[in-house]
């Protein structure tokens, strides 16, 4: 009787840890307390893995069909400039409008989704600024907007994969920007 009251205190001490009804450290805490700092299954329940739907399997390989298209515009068909920006924006539009749509949705797939937007925008803003001016300064400056727009998305999602590669992305374009403009 006893034991099965502790199993379903301890079911419930999950359940408020795995839908944030208690902070993880006081559902740590009581966990700890209840299975005597024994059979915590945190890191199993933590990867444990979801399926997918269909949905969210369809969004995001169109999101990523997207990143693949907006490359082979941009490198491979010698196209009008104005058609490429269009098609480029549109691309845009769909890309974040498909992001948006499944923006509930959590797992790996919405790690896809997001680091595939987050290049899409980066060639239209690319080829955004080659249309309209063919200063090479604007162009870093639109580098480095970008990457400062990456570290402000990983540090709202709190990703920590993005704000390596924004932080050293950013690094780098710094030294880039001063070995070019500033060294004699």
């Amino acid at each position: 009787m006893l034991d099965d009251r502790r199993q379903t205190i301890i079911k419930e001490i999950h359940f408020w840890k795995e839908n944030k009804l208690l902070p993880d450290v006081y559902c740590d805490y009581l966990l700890a307390l209840y299975t005597q700092g024994e059979g915590n299954n945190e890191g199993i329940e933590q990867f444990k893995s979801y399926p997918i739907t269909l949905a969210e399997l369809v969004c995001s390989s169109l999101v990523l069909i997207m990143v693949f298209l907006s490359f082979l515009m941009v490198y491979v068909f010698d196209m009008l400039a104005l058609w490429e920006l269009g098609l480029l924006a549109m691309i845009c539009l769909f890309s974040t409008g498909l992001f948006w749509l499944m923006r509930k949705n959590t797992n790996y797939w919405y790690h896809v989704r997001l680091i595939s937007l987050l290049l899409i925008y980066l060639i239209f803003s690319i080829q955004l600024g080659l249309y309209f001016t063919a200063y090479p300064w604007l162009i870093n400056t639109i580098l480095l907007i970008n990457f400062i727009g990456w570290l402000y998305v990983s540090s709202r999602k709190k990703l920590k994969y993005l704000t390596i590669v924004s932080i050293i992305s950013i690094v780098f374009m710094i030294i880039y920007l001063i070995s070019r403009y500033f060294a004699t």
